[in-house]
């Protein structure tokens, strides 16, 4: 590699020469090829003995979604293990051993909404599984770990929509890509892998309403409003940010537009639970309800960093929030939004005896916006205010 770099710069000195042209075009396209070089290094991280790291059964939630999906692909009826088993009628729950994990698969199935649980199965039928017992990591974990490279793609565009520069950009992307509890997070099989790209897709497209305020990027933002409940319950965070940004901005328009779209999902969601069975559909949401809406003790444990239950990256973590309140202090307020409105939905809604590491995975697009901006700006001061927090959080993580 060095004698060919060493060629190519001497031989761009002849005028019209091939190595100059070549040269020219590489420097012309140097941004794309940065960009590229980031994207295959988080394909290479994440691809790295991703079936092995999460091990097997550190979270046995990556099945319910592969169980949902395959039963809903082959059976046309979903069904999967269920965390409120005692809601449903005992005709419709099977009991058994696994793997030497107790499990009870229901049916029909409402703990999650559906979506994410159609891609997995459509992996795993595609990888042959005949049983839903045979649906396997190596094959589940493609489906986030393709959509974590999308969201890289995504997140370019959403730095440039927070009016980021060419390496304020390419930062945010190194940091998505290299950061290693963003990275092992992301190859979880967990809904919150496309909640992210749609929480990204919503708040761009309030970035266009607000340049050009058409009906088609109100509907755009229904659209991805209504799939993001479709996704998770927690997806109703993509709702209110979209909503409060738009009215912030007075569009009360198009804010009424996302709002009638977005119900329209809901009742569609709503036919779904009736067409199975409304009434058990109803029992499980009073489950969640009185099991898990807690106290605001989760909120802390938010600002930790975690894959699955035990801290990880903690120093890491601790610069990426430091970034967004700081970027956020000079004037981009607008990136708290869907940091604030998603993360109080978490803390309120989840169990506060334990907060799991997937639940930050929609976080961390705007944690990388405003890690790029900070980082660019740090190089561009080289002094002490501004490299100092960025060394001592780095310290801390390897600590």
């Amino acid at each position: 590699g060095a004698p060919i770099g060493l060629g190519l710069f001497l031989l761009r000195r002849r005028p019209g020469s091939p190595a100059g042209r070549l040269v020219a075009t590489l420097l012309a396209e140097r941004r794309r090829l940065a960009l590229g070089c980031i994207l295959i290094l988080a394909a290479l991280l994440r691809f790295h003995d991703y079936a092995l790291v999460p091990f097997h059964h550190e979270t046995a939630d990556e099945y319910q979604h592969a169980w949902d999906g395959w039963h809903l692909l082959r059976e046309g009826v979903p069904a999967a293990w269920s965390t409120f088993p005692d809601r449903y009628p005992p005709g419709s729950v099977v009991d058994f051993r696994w793997f030497g994990d107790p499990y009870v698969v229901v049916k029909p199935y409402f703990d999650h909404p559906p979506l994410f649980s159609v891609l997995v199965g459509v992996a795993d039928a595609l990888g042959g599984a005949p049983g839903f017992l045979s649906c396997r990591l190596p094959v589940m974990r493609i489906v986030p770990i393709v959509l974590s490279l999308a969201g890289l793609l995504l997140l370019v565009r959403l730095c440039r929509a927070y009016g980021a520069g060419e390496r304020a950009t390419l930062l945010a992307a190194l940091v998505y890509a290299v950061t290693p509890v963003m990275v092992l997070a992301q190859r979880l099989v967990k809904a919150e892998s496309l909640l992210a790209l749609l929480f990204m897709g919503a708040i761009l497209a309030v970035r266009a309403i607000e340049t050009r305020d058409r009906t088609r990027d109100a509907l755009l933002a229904g659209i991805l409003c209504g799939l993001s409940i479709w996704t998770k319950a927690t997806g109703v965070a993509v709702l209110g940010s979209v909503l409060l940004l738009l009215c912030a901005r007075r569009r009360w328009r198009a804010a009424a537009i996302t709002t009638g779209v977005t119900a329209g999902f809901l009742g569609l969601y709503l036919l779904y639970a009736w067409h199975y069975d409304f009434g058990i559909f109803l029992k499980v949401i009073e489950a969640q309800a009185t099991t898990k809406w807690v106290a605001l003790d989760g909120l802390t444990d938010l600002l930790s960093g975690k894959v699955v239950v035990r801290w990880f990256g903690a120093g890491v973590y601790a610069f990426l929030i430091l970034s967004a309140a700081v970027v956020a202090l000079q004037g981009r307020r607008d990136l708290l939004v869907p940091l604030v409105l998603y993360g109080l939905t978490i803390a309120l809604t989840a169990d506060h005896r334990v907060v799991y590491g997937w639940y930050r995975i929609p976080l961390y697009p705007f944690l990388c916006v405003g890690a790029g901006l900070y980082l660019e700006r740090m190089l561009e001061e080289s002094d002490l205010a501004w490299t100092l927090p960025f060394a001592l959080t780095a310290v801390l993580s390897g600590l």
